[in-house]
């Protein structure tokens, strides 16, 4: 294991190296940990990252992002400048020597996306980085420990090898057998590091000398195969073996090659074909040769045990078919086949940067049913997405079979209708057993949702052992966790984060028991839930890059992204704006400029597209609409112009915004007139000025999102703002205190409501156990999100899907206005405190990893209307902090009066300026309790 290994499992300055010349023995030198040296007040500057990675494996941009966080001891602590160094080895680093890249000292706050300004990088070249910064006061931090990242291929001329794969075949009795592909080789030297890039479509899995490589299942995530191909890094050093080795790949259908007939037509895809396969093994010597093993014609193939694989129907797995030790050196493969020459997809060859799915937690069954003879049915106690790990014994020759389902029918079987995957077969995997003792085996190139799993074909009843249940998906990182005194509001959080986390398959994959794709506006709607409690950076950018990919010369967007061509003639502004809202809130979120540099023409296009296809009045039309509100709708049954037009807005308020971080001034009054005129042409043509409320002339009375709508984006004339949120409010309480919104005014009522002083109200909606509401899904057994309001409504087919995260919306709003945390600026540099106490909760909590470090709020109500608020803000950001106190309130700080000596700058009346560190606020008041709900029967809950 050379120095970058080392680096990159976590051998820091504690242990530095010194590499014995021509060898990889290390000698370790400890020493006590920098913090522990670091003057109170000094910086520490720590959690390097490269391209919002740690030390990562097979970069290929150019110019890699460098990023850090501080720490410090003292309050308002920030960075004044910073000096980046980067070298080749460790040990010039160690000495202060950059061979790379100094980039001298920068007076700059900025410790985010900090652009590699050296010469140009090479391929396969590791690099090692470190940073030491000056805080405000020009005092100078020790260097921080290094960090590394490697170069991968960034060039079509790096790759040597050939696609490969077993060929056209003939599918037969419902079976196209999974390949197998081999190559043994030699090493003659001692080896100093070794890679493997990889690169299949549609998935594939590699094993080095009968050892499974990485971790990684589904890999690597889809794509438009016309456009872009991802290719992935392995450090495969600690595999090798002296002389002879063996490779060995399996093959998966994907996306790319499959063959169950959709709704949305796969397999008409213009670049669908047969899987293949794309790897280059480097072996580096240590005096400095190379070795190159690539797929070429030396490669053998042949059928696997796997028969049959997809990502809609599942999978079938002969164990009789398994050829033990396949990947094992001195394997006989006579009877093997010479790979045939695969034409390559035309798409251009790019290093997969996001996380890569994996297994991630293994659930044990609670129960087991027979609803009728022979016929079992296992509870795993909670909706899961993935499959089941299989542990079974019996007769050679007998098929096992596993239904997987959300729901159960009357009569305890599990329920499988559905309308959109043809053949008859769906989520259903076949084992057939070879005999002679305990199988074990789990599905590996299909995904699932379920709760219940139907097995079929056991002689003997089984025991739970039998089946446990598996957690899949894109292994990216917890950022975010909220709780409250409501047992309710803390279920409803739980719930949303299950569903997002279920959906996050290398794509936002909507639906992920009937559909699998990337639904845009099921996306859009919950980006700040997935940015907020999971690190989806990076799984958000590759999304983005799936928009340009997808995007047509005209600048049209599909609905589903990627998409093998279906979804483009269909109108949607309120879906396809995913692009520019995807775009904009990574800069909000992750403060990443890039990603408005790169797509910022693109989505410029995109929405002059969608201007030029204006109907008469002016206005933005769909297909689509406030979709699935109650009532049985899928559209809605208002003008659904009201919501395309708001969109539409919407979109040309984020390029002008995006203009100007970009330098783009001339951009901007053109983007903006665009925006007048069609706020104008929507409040003609919406707004009742005598009754306060947006209609329109196919309105049964319906017309909560669009008055939330017009309000949340800014439509409404000021004049109006408050009267359209009074109506707003009033028909909320006029109906019982119930929201009447689809997926698009759900994920802006309860914010609106709030900001317009109706807390009281949007607390009434979010407290709800009736219908329709979060709490009825609770009460009704949920624990993932629900596709529709309604119990049974189905109108497709099939019935609502049970994990569909369609209405996660509600999620921002626990963070960002019951605990008040917003980003006030990119990147959250400045940092939003704004609680909103009022109604029920006697306390709430929430913590944020943003890429500055955690922001953590804590508010509790104290004895005679008191408030406490504790708050702690990283290094190299400030907190602008309003406390929901009534004029004549003691506020106090830590027991003390806020004031700028202790770094806090007060604002006016209730609103304080604040740098990083711990605080506690105090305000206590004689007015009695605050916040008591008016009729505690509208909010019944635990506390």
């Amino acid at each position: 294991m050379d120095t970058f290994e080392l680096v990159r499992h976590g051998v820091t300055r504690r242990q530095f190296l010194t590499l014995a010349a021509g060898t990889t023995a290390a000698v370790v030198i400890p020493f006590l940990p920098a913090y522990a040296a670091v003057p109170r007040g000094d910086l520490v500057p720590g959690n390097l990252k490269t391209e919002s990675a740690c030390n990562p494996l097979g970069v290929d941009v150019p110019g890699p992002r460098l990023s850090w966080q501080l720490s410090s001891r003292e309050r308002g602590a920030r960075q004044g400048a910073y000096r980046v160094l980067v070298a080749t080895s460790q040990i010039q680093l160690a000495q202060d020597r950059a061979d790379v890249w100094d980039s001298g000292r920068v007076n700059s706050a900025s410790s985010v996306d900090i652009d590699y300004a050296g010469p140009p990088l090479q391929a396969r070249q590791r690099y090692y980085w470190k940073v030491q910064v000056w805080n405000q006061d020009g005092r100078r931090s020790a260097w921080s420990d290094p960090a590394g990242w490697e170069m991968g291929l960034m060039s079509p001329d790096d790759w040597t090898g050939r696609w490969i794969g077993r060929g056209a075949q003939e599918a037969s009795a419902g079976e196209s057998p999974a390949p197998l592909l081999r190559r043994e080789f030699t090493l003659d030297k001692p080896v100093r590091h070794a890679r493997v890039y990889v690169a299949g479509v549609g998935y594939h899995e590699l094993e080095l000398n009968g050892q499974r490589v990485g971790d990684h299942v589904l890999d690597p995530a889809c794509t438009d195969y016309d456009k872009r191909v991802l290719y992935v890094t392995h450090d495969v050093t600690d595999m090798l073996k002296p002389g002879r080795n063996a490779l060995g790949a399996e093959l998966g259908r994907g996306f790319f090659g499959l063959r169950t007939s959709t709704a949305w037509a796969w397999t008409k895809a213009a670049w669908h074909g047969d899987p293949r396969l794309l790897l280059q093994l480097e072996v580096t010597y240590i005096d400095g040769t190379r070795l190159v093993v690539a797929t070429d014609m030396d490669w053998r193939t042949t059928d696997g045990p796997t028969r049959f694989d997809s990502l809609y129907a599942g999978e079938t797995y002969d164990a009789r078919a398994v050829q033990p030790g396949w990947s094992q050196l001195d394997f006989h493969d006579d009877n093997w086949l010479p790979v045939m020459a695969m034409d390559p997809p035309r798409g251009r060859l790019v290093a997969q940067s996001m996380e890569p799915i994996r297994e991630l937690e293994t659930v044990d069954a609670v129960s087991i049913s027979e609803p009728r003879p022979g016929v079992y049915v296992f509870d795993m106690g909670r909706t899961l997405g993935g499959w089941a790990h299989l542990r079974v014994d019996g007769e050679r020759g007998a098929r096992i079979i596993l239904k997987y389902a959300q729901q159960l029918k009357a009569d305890g079987t599990v329920n499988l209708d559905q309308g959109y995957v043809h053949g008859g077969r769906f989520q259903t995997d076949e084992y057939v057993l070879r005999g002679g003792g305990i199988e074990t085996w789990h599905a590996r190139f299909s995904h699932k949702s379920f709760r219940y799993i139907e097995v079929t074909g056991l002689d003997h009843a089984p025991g739970l052992a039998m089946l446990r249940g598996q957690e899949v998906r894109s292994s990216v990182r917890a950022t975010g966790g909220f709780s409250s005194s409501s047992y309710l509001y803390n279920q409803i959080h739980a719930m949303v984060n299950r569903s997002v986390g279920h959906h996050l398959l290398g794509i936002p994959a909507v639906d992920v028991m009937y559909e699998k794709i990337g639904w845009t506006a099921d996306a859009q709607l919950n980006t700040p839930s997935m940015a907020i409690n999971y690190d989806t950076h990076r799984f958000l950018a590759k999304w983005l890059d799936d928009f340009a990919d997808s995007q047509t010369t005209e600048g049209g967007i599909p609905l589903i992204v990627p998409s093998g061509g279906w979804g483009y003639d269909a109108q949607g502004p309120e879906w396809k704006a995913a692009y520019p809202i995807v775009m904009w809130e990574l800069y909000r979120r992750f403060g990443d400029r890039r990603a408005l540099a790169d797509h910022y023409d693109g989505v410029r296009r995109y929405v002059e597209w969608e201007m030029g296809r204006l109907d008469p009045s002016g206005l933005a039309t769909t297909d689509l609409g406030d979709w699935l509100a109650p009532g049985g709708y899928t559209q809605p049954p208002e003008d659904s112009r009201l919501t395309a037009t708001a969109y539409l807005y919407r979109d040309l308020q984020i390029l002008a915004s995006s203009a100007a971080v970009l330098g783009r001034a001339a951009d901007i009054p053109g983007l903006k007139k665009q925006a007048s005129e069609l706020r104008e042409r929507f409040n003609i043509t919406f707004l009742d000025r005598n009754r306060g409320i947006y209609r329109t002339r196919t309105d049964p009375g319906y017309r909560q999102c669009s008055n939330a709508i017009a309000l949340a984006f800014g439509l409404a004339p000021p004049e109006f703002g408050q009267r359209v949120a009074d109506q707003l409010a009033a028909d909320v309480r006029a109906r019982g205190d119930h929201l009447n919104t689809g997926a698009l005014g759900t994920a802006v009522l309860l914010p609106v409501l709030t900001d317009a002083g109706y807390v009281d109200v949007a607390h009434a909606i979010a407290g709800q156990r009736t219908f329709p509401s979060w709490g009825f899904w609770l009460a009704n057994g949920a624990d993932t999100l629900w596709e529709t309001w309604e119990l049974q409504q189905t109108g497709q087919g099939r019935p609502p899907s049970h994990d569909h995260y369609l209405f996660g919306s509600i999620d921002p709003w626990f963070y960002e206005q019951i605990a008040g945390i917003t980003p006030a600026a990119p990147a959250y540099e400045r940092i939003g405190i704004e609680p909103f106490i009022d109604g029920p909760l006697q306390w709430a909590s929430a913590w944020m990893d943003t890429v500055r470090g955690r922001v953590t709020v804590h508010w509790k109500k104290i004895p005679e209307g008191g408030l406490e608020l504790t708050v702690d803000i990283p290094a190299n950001a400030t907190a602008d902090i309003r406390l929901p106190v009534k004029a004549g309130d003691t506020v106090l700080e830590g027991g003390l009066p806020p004031v700028k000596e202790r770094g806090i700058e007060p604002l006016g009346g209730s609103a304080y300026r604040v740098g990083s560190g711990h605080y506690v606020f105090t305000a206590s008041s004689n007015q009695g309790q605050r916040g008591a709900v008016a009729d505690p029967r509208q909010h019944p809950d635990k506390t």
